[in-house]
């Protein structure tokens, strides 16, 4: 059983996520703004923090960076409810504090799936200084078995100043090339031939736990993006949405 801290304003949100929790024996703790929250976090020092981003007197946004820069706190996972969907929409959450992210509308299974990621498979892991530094080039695998998506992605990064260092097109592949180059991100398509991306992800982080790994999603439906984020995947982007769109979804990821 572990303690989980509910910071939202909304009733019906927070009925829904302690019917959802209660099958697990939790201990729900609830906040109904973002002062009250980050009092009861330092008192109550809870195992999970499940926090509104978007809330009257102290936003999620703000709430974040507050529960990162105290000592009881900073180490807790948070997950963000948050209805913005785009890949700049999670950065900014990631950039707040969050660790993990819900979207709305929410969803028992997107609930529970983020709960037990949160809970079993968090780790803080500290930087270190060489990869904090903002002046180290990004080194980047692309992994798609559409060479003209290869062409396309390895061209955006390219203009946003990153330099590709290897490219291949199923998850056999990924594999081999992430071994061989140690990117530092990769861009992982989720559908491919061979082996796809969800098995090429959960071998990388066999691997190496701290690889940065953006998954590439073809259509509108990201349930399976969203379930590989709580598998270890950094972010994801939506290949369908035009030149433009993708290019500032990868300027986001690329920060």
């Amino acid at each position: 059983m572990s303690k989980i801290l509910l910071i939202d304003d909304s009733v019906p949100i927070r009925e829904m996520l302690k019917a959802v929790l209660a099958p697990e024996s939790h201990q729900i703790l609830e906040a109904t703004d973002g002062d009250m929250g980050v009092t009861m976090a330092r008192e109550s020092a809870p195992d999970l923090i499940i926090l509104d981003m978007n809330m009257p007197k102290m936003t999620g946004w703000e709430v974040g960076p507050i529960l990162r820069t105290h000592p009881t706190t900073k180490d807790i996972p948070i997950i963000a409810l948050t209805a913005d969907q785009s890949t700049q929409g999670r950065e900014k959450a990631y950039e707040a504090g969050c660790n993990f992210f819900v979207t709305k509308p929410v969803t028992a299974e997107r609930v529970l799936n983020a709960v037990t990621a949160a809970l079993g498979n968090f780790k803080q892991v500290e930087i270190k200084p060489a990869e904090a530094d903002a002046t180290v080039s990004k080194r980047v695998l692309i992994v798609d078995d559409d060479s003209l998506m290869r062409s396309l992605l390895a061209g955006l990064v390219d203009g946003l100043g990153a330099e590709v260092v290897g490219e291949a097109e199923n998850g056999n592949e990924a594999v081999e090339a992430f071994k061989r180059f140690q990117p530092t991100i990769t861009f992982l398509d989720i559908n491919m031939p061979v082996k796809d991306g969800v098995w090429a992800l959960q071998e990388i982080m066999e691997i190496d736990p701290r690889a940065t790994i953006v998954m590439l999603s073809a259509n509108d439906d990201t349930s399976i993006a969203e379930s590989c984020l709580y598998a270890g995947a950094r972010n994801y982007v939506k290949k369908g949405d035009g030149p433009e769109e993708l290019r500032a979804s990868l300027k986001a990821v690329l920060g």
